[in-house]
């Protein structure tokens, strides 16, 4: 990253981080890009309220609409919305929507019950995946194998991830596709 974009991102981080007695900020001569339920939207101008949020977006002519912001020129460099993400591995969780999810099941018998649920509503599914599974959940703490897997599902490999992604659950068939 170059000197020049550090500042920039720095002056960025230091307009939202602000208390509220700050004026108006707006920043031009930007590349920006956000998302909205319409699709990506382009911007040139990104004017910051007093408060730290962002108030407007939008071409050259919204500086005339804010005359007494303090002005920062991007540069021509890209702009694009933060993500305050408190780990969420976001990809992974769209994922977990297609596979089967077994999240804070108290049990290794209904947890196969909802593997072998998903298995048959998705019966053209070459693999079945899923995630969630917790062993301490179950009376005997043990960790599941692969016997146990097969049966729910024996007639394709099977494949699920433990509750914090450490784990991983194969039965037979998955386990013979590995090598294993």
């Amino acid at each position: 990253m170059s000197v020049r974009l550090s500042r920039i991102l720095l002056a960025l981080a230091l307009v939202a981080l602000q208390p509220i007695a700050l004026a108006a900020t707006a920043i031009h001569n930007v590349n920006g890009y956000t998302s909205t339920d319409d699709g990506i939207v382009e911007f040139d101008v990104i004017v910051i309220g007093d408060d730290g949020r962002i108030v407007a977006i939008g071409d050259e002519s919204l500086l005339e609409g804010h005359p007494g912001a303090t002005r920062i020129d991007g540069g021509g460099r890209t702009v694009l919305p933060g993500l305050t993400d408190a780990h969420a591995h976001v990809t992974s969780l769209g994922f977990l929507e297609t596979q089967a999810n077994v999240a804070g099941i108290d049990s290794l018998e209904a947890t196969l019950a909802v593997v072998r649920q998903f298995a048959e509503a998705n019966s053209s599914a070459a693999w079945i995946e899923g995630r969630g599974w917790n062993q301490v959940l179950w009376e005997s703490n043990a960790f599941p194998t692969a016997a146990d897997l097969d049966a729910a599902v024996a007639d394709r490999p099977a494949w699920l991830r433990r509750v914090d992604g450490h784990a991983g659950w194969a039965n037979s068939a998955a386990l013979k596709i590995a090598g294993i």
